[in-house]
């Protein structure tokens, strides 16, 4: 009988370890690089919302230029506060850079009613996409607003700031200030 139970745990053993296998195999098939969270160094995930009006719009539209992709919500107290230095940063490089550097910000709201709100009680100017589903937050491996992608003209990711920021600081001017000058990275925001 002895024998019969350390065949039958062998078995027991050898079945969990195929389907720990076959597992590991479906998920690493199953994940290609559109799937993986947007990474420094890497292309952007590109990503197709509509904006107020019903237009749709691409973060490829803005390839060839610098793009400060912002992830936020009405409902995300550091957003609220973070919105009117984004706002006077998309102001300045509206006046002077337009065709350099564009702010694109994606609202995880459930509807257009408080962003549309927001936008009109606030005054804001930069352009706001709908994701009701956080779909592309999602595939960017956000989870925490407020959170800023900067993307170089080629598509690429080249920095990532989690939590509020003050776009309009002393460093964070003089961080855009270089990329127009150098064309490249001047360090970290």
């Amino acid at each position: 009988m002895g024998a019969l139970k350390t065949k039958e745990i062998k078995l027991f053993v050898l079945g969990i370890v195929a389907i720990l296998i076959a597992f590991g195999v479906y998920f690493s098939r199953s994940r290609d690089s559109k799937d993986m969270p947007a990474e420094i160094g890497k292309a952007a995930p590109n990503f197709s919302l509509q904006d107020e009006n019903g237009h749709s719009v691409q973060l490829s539209d803005y390839r060839g230029r610098y793009v400060v992709l912002n992830f936020w919500a009405t409902w995300c107290p550091p957003c609220v506060e973070e919105a009117p230095s984004l706002d006077k940063l998309n102001r300045r490089f509206a006046a002077t850079s337009p065709s350099r550097i564009a702010v694109l910000t994606v609202s995880a709201d459930p509807d257009w009613a408080p962003v549309k709100l927001f936008v009109k009680e606030h005054d804001i100017s930069f352009p706001v996409l709908l994701d009701k589903r956080q779909e592309v937050p999602s595939i960017y491996g956000t989870y925490k607003y407020p959170e800023t992608y900067i993307i170089d003209p080629q598509g690429v990711v080249r920095q990532k700031v989690i939590g509020g920021y003050n776009w309009v600081s002393a460093d964070a001017l003089r961080f855009f200030d270089g990329l127009l000058q150098q064309g490249g990275s001047p360090g970290d925001i």
